[in-house]
């Protein structure tokens, strides 16, 4: 059986892959491109759907700047709970075309199966979707909900642990 995505370290991945992974990322309007930068520059495992020429989504492994996982913790009071965590699963992004065939679900349950570390996440409280899914892969709600800092909406953080 031929496995259905394709994951590469970010030092690892071509210019190309990059370029194509920066693209989705940043039209999602979630992230700006400093924090792009800064979260690449610390290597994450990038995971593409179905492969990395011919993409539908895309999901990755962050490992988070300390400041930044701290103040998501702030946001949500729960700052004595951040050390517990080294690792981001995020930048979850269906293509337009391909949304609701269940692919941020495929990579997530992917990355949560050959990662079995202590994950926080985050997400709109208004995607459903994504909260179903993290729910779906064990994680919990942790803290309150909080503003966020890019748009008009809030943010909820939600935190798994490894096996």
């Amino acid at each position: 059986m031929t496995r259905s995505y394709h994951k590469v370290f970010a030092n690892a991945a071509t210019p190309c892959q990059l370029d194509k992974f920066r693209t989705i990322v940043l039209e999602g309007g979630a992230v700006s491109p400093q924090s792009y930068d800064a979260t690449i520059a610390q290597n994450p495992l990038l995971y593409f759907y179905p492969n990395s020429e011919d993409i539908q989504g895309i999901a990755a492994l962050k490992i988070p700047h300390p400041d930044y996982k701290l103040w998501i913790f702030k946001q949500a009071d729960q700052a004595d709970q951040a050390g517990r965590y080294t690792y981001e699963l995020g930048w979850i992004v269906s293509l337009p075309a391909y949304r609701g065939q269940g692919i941020g679900k495929k990579l997530s349950a992917i990355i949560c199966a050959e990662n079995e570390v202590d994950l926080f996440a985050t997400s709109r409280v208004d995607n459903f979707a994504m909260i179903k899914i993290l729910r779906d892969l064990g994680f919990i709600q942790l803290g309150h909900s909080y503003a966020s800092i890019r748009a008009d909406y809030d943010l909820s953080l939600y935190v798994r642990l490894g096996n």
